[in-house]
């Protein structure tokens, strides 16, 4: 058993902070909280590991990302979705076609997720088998937790032709999901971009293996008004976007599923989204960056769809998952004058980048009993002024001032996670 003291912070439910003001978190040997307690049992000559004053707060999980693009970040963004995918992702993506780029840029995402503190991510790479074997076996070396999945394209989107054929992308699918089905941090995630590039018989057949290796799926839905457009002429029996999917069997249900930006969502498309248990990953960033909108996040926490944050690296231009928070309240304001509706809160939104989120990976993101001890400890000193601020004031000072400085130390299961090797 481990022992940590310190200001302890989390959002067990979306509403408000719960503090725990210099108080004991009791950790087992397997990771897992067991209780909160305001002093030590009498006699207990455990050893402590002190953090007193500092904050203690949940992991981040980071719901959705590129990883292969991240030489792109910052480039392109006076350009929409799909121009911007045709213009700099695909180029972008090549580079990691040699074997040396790949590890750096591996190595680059991996460095900057741990010091953000994202320390759970869920990563949408390329169509590259080799690529996302590296990602996976570089991501478990790092301690952190991940789901990763190999993009499959067997129809023809930008190119004369397309990446693959339905068995070549589900052989390579099903190798690297064998491959990890034992991996209990590093697991295999089916991945499709769109419907403008998969087809229904592959998505058919992703159904009958995420259910024979009981793996989620992710894919992207109602991101540009233009990307909607070209589905709905790709796929004109369909009534909206998300029956494209859902016709397949990978739009939640028994398929665990997140989709990723849900700007444009139709009544009938949050229905669905709400029924079926679908997850969807809000990317404040890259909406903002390259012009898709601004999701209806009040909407969807009021309706009760089970929502995370994302960095949408290299759309969004930073992993650092604080900033997405303060941008995604941000956003909600603007779109509170607009529509009257309430914007949503940092209690919430530290919420959605915790617990929320981290739902997603099973008992992630809070400090109740049977979670996992995931943790950031943050040392806000630097943030302070000379007067007094309760532990509520510190902590929104943090989510609204404060990076990666602050972070001064991370766990996963109870055990610090060191800074992963990066060589520029």
């Amino acid at each position: 058993m481990k022992i940590f003291k310190g200001n302890i912070v989390h959002t067990p439910t979306k509403d408000t902070f719960e503090i725990f003001e210099n108080q004991y978190i009791f950790v087992s040997e397997d990771g897992l909280v067991q209780e909160i307690r305001k002093e030590l049992p009498q006699g207990m000559e455990q050893e402590v590991i002190d953090y007193t004053d500092k904050l203690l707060i949940p992991a981040y999980t980071d719901l959705h990302l590129h990883p292969f693009q991240y030489p792109l970040i910052g480039n392109g963004y006076d350009r929409e979705l799909l121009e911007w995918c045709y213009r700099y992702c695909a180029p972008a993506e090549m580079l990691s076609a040699e074997e040396a780029t790949e590890r750096k840029v591996c190595q680059a995402v991996i460095h900057d997720l741990w010091k953000y503190g994202s320390l759970h991510s869920v990563h949408f790479p390329t169509v590259s088998e080799h690529n996302v074997d590296t990602l996976m076996q570089m991501l478990d070396e790092s301690g952190m937790f991940a789901y990763v999945g190999k993009s499959q394209d067997d129809l023809a989107l930008f190119a004369e032709n397309a990446d693959e054929t339905t068995e070549e992308s589900m052989q390579a699918a099903l190798r690297l999901a064998g491959k990890y089905k034992d991996s209990r941090r590093v697991r295999y995630i089916f991945t499709v971009g769109w419907s403008l590039d998969a087809s229904d018989d592959l998505m058919r057949q992703i159904h009958d293996a995420a259910l024979m290796y009981q793996a989620p799926f992710q894919a992207h839905l109602d991101e540009n008004r233009t990307e909607i457009k070209w589905i709905l002429e790709r796929h004109p029996e369909c009534r909206n976007y998300a029956e494209t999917y859902e016709k397949c069997g990978v739009f939640g249900k028994e398929v665990k599923t997140v989709m990723e930006h849900c700007i444009h969502t139709t009544e009938e498309e949050i229905a669905m989204m709400r029924d079926n248990g679908v997850y969807v990953a809000h990317c404040i960033h890259s909406n903002l960056d390259i012009m898709s909108g601004i999701m209806q996040l009040r909407r969807y926490i009021d309706e009760g769809i089970r929502v995370g944050i994302g960095s949408d690296i290299s759309a969004g231009h930073t992993l650092n998952l604080t900033d997405c928070m303060r941008a995604a309240v941000q956003a909600s304001k603007m779109l509170a004058v607009r529509t009257g509706k309430l914007p949503v809160s940092m209690e919430e939104v530290f919420y959605l980048a915790t617990k929320g989120g981290g739902s997603f990976f099973g008992k992630v993101g809070s400090f109740e009993p049977g979670y996992q001890f995931d943790a950031l400890v943050i040392d806000d000193s630097s943030l302070s002024l000379p007067i007094q601020y309760t532990i509520k004031e510190r902590m929104e000072r943090y989510l609204y001032c404060g990076d990666d400085r602050q972070i001064i130390a991370r766990y996963v299961l109870g055990e610090e996670i060191r800074e992963p090797a990066y060589i520029a």
